[in-house]
């Protein structure tokens, strides 16, 4: 098999080698169609491939359509089971519609974000160990069902010519895409450079006169948003799914441009953010035996503003921890264990997830956060008293939750066929994906 950071890095020459023969640069401007094809890793971590088209309504806003094409397997082959052990393959067709919006439209470099609607098309083979097509395992069920969903993506073109730029995606369902994209139609950029060339006397008077009026402003005010995230990996045995947080993440936040009446500075938030997700037994899932995990942190988030485009790192101080049943009991212990004796293999688990033993203050082993971040601000209301902005941000911890694995009841992994015995598996200790829609007010400070 292909190793996927050789796809990478031949993708990276075709980029290279197409920056080398072109010199001029397209534009993201009106009536302009970008087409192309991706191809990335995508859900599972399988190889992906698509067929992307975008329509630019306006100097910010564009239609977006495309096609898409994945797969993976699923070996279960790990477990210790006796007898035949199933494989699951996977794969995926869809096709989605949705809308972007672009932070630094006319620019070389052109960063953005999408929404949208895809219809998604599951085919699922259940294979033996001798790779013998068979019906679904008892236990093994797919977990992927054909319908419609959601879809997301940050990412930037970086234009070569008038007619070919590179593109680079993060999201869902492709959770990593790299492209190349054709551009037809619209204003071209020496078009664009030519009506803009001898500007007339009168205009090159008032440009003069704004520019000697603008004043250098800081920006500072309150933001909340409402946040999703999910677990990356659970134990053999268990399922996970998505969470809403609560409460929602809030704090406030400060940006200093680089210049007075510039779109690019620094900036920095402080506030309050949760981080959860759900689990629940693989099968007899109940409102007793399922629990929303949900963990709270103080959080700083120095970042870059590039035109609306943000990127940066945040950083999360333990504050508190909660693990409740849908039914509404507060878990404490999932049976009677210690780091000590689970590596020994006798641990004795509950799995209807009883609140019993010891109280459990997840809060005290949580360990120091930290998160890239990266999405996109954009100013729904403006005037010379501040901005109000709708923030879109996407965010993925790059370490672990948990001071160790054997802080964490999730780390530990069913053992064979006996849902009653745990083994440590270092694997699981949550790393968790995240997306956040809020609002903020700055606040324009003149100094």
């Amino acid at each position: 098999m292909v190793k996927k950071r050789h796809i990478i890095k031949a993708l990276a020459l075709v980029f290279l080698t197409v920056a080398a023969a072109t010199s001029m640069r397209a534009q993201f401007v009106e009536e302009r169609t970008f087409v192309g094809p991706t191809i990335g890793l995508g859900i599972g971590g399988g190889l992906a491939y698509g067929l992307n088209g975008e329509y630019a309504m306006t100097e910010n806003f564009g239609l977006i359509a495309g096609l898409g094409l994945s797969g993976f397997t699923e070996d279960f082959g790990g477990l210790g089971l006796t007898g035949s052990v199933p494989t699951i393959d996977y794969s995926l067709l869809m096709g989605y519609v949705g809308a972007s919006y672009h932070f630094m439209p006319k620019k070389k470099f052109d960063p953005y974000f999408s929404l949208g609607i895809a219809y998604f098309s599951w085919d699922v083979t259940y294979r033996t160990s001798d790779g013998e097509e068979t019906d679904p395992f008892q236990g093994f069920s797919s977990a992927y069902t054909s319908g419609i969903g959601f879809t997301g993506q940050i990412g930037a073109r970086y234009h070569f010519s008038d007619v070919v730029s590179a593109r680079v995606t993060l999201g869902y369902p492709m959770w990593v895409g790299l492209g190349v994209d054709v551009a037809f139609g619209g204003i071209t950029s020496a078009a664009a450079a030519e009506s803009t060339s001898t500007p007339t006397p009168a205009s090159s008077d008032t440009s003069a006169t704004l520019a000697t009026k603008q004043k250098y402003k800081l920006y500072i005010g309150p933001y909340i948003a409402g946040k999703a995230s999910i677990k990356t990996d659970v134990g053999e045995g268990m399922k996970t799914g998505v969470v809403f947080n609560v409460p929602p993440d809030f704090g406030v936040s400060i940006t200093a441009p680089f210049g007075a009446g510039s779109n690019i500075g620094f900036g920095l938030q402080a506030g309050y953010a949760t981080y959860g997700y759900q689990m629940k037994p693989e099968s007899q899932a109940n409102d007793s035996n399922t629990v929303n995990e949900m963990y709270s942190f103080i959080n700083m988030f120095p970042h870059f503003n590039i035109g609306g485009f943000i990127i940066g790192v945040n950083f999360g101080f333990p504050s508190s921890g909660s693990t409740m049943t849908i039914k509404g009991d507060t878990v404490s212990m999932f049976g009677t264990f210690s780091a000590d004796t689970a590596f020994n293999g006798d641990v004795t688990y509950d799995f209807n997830r009883d609140p019993v033993g010891p109280t459990y203050d997840p809060a005290k082993y949580l360990s120091t956060m930290v998160e890239f971040r990266i999405g996109g601000s954009i100013p729904i209301v403006s005037s010379d008293f501040g901005k109000l902005k709708i923030n879109i941000m996407a965010g993925y911890t790059l370490n672990q939750l948990f001071e160790t694995a054997g802080n964490y009841i999730g780390s530990y992994d069913i053992d064979g066929t006996d849902l009653k015995t745990l083994r440590l598996d270092e694997s699981l200790n949550p790393q968790i994906p995240s997306l956040s829609i809020g609002i903020q007010y700055d606040f324009g400070i003149g100094l």
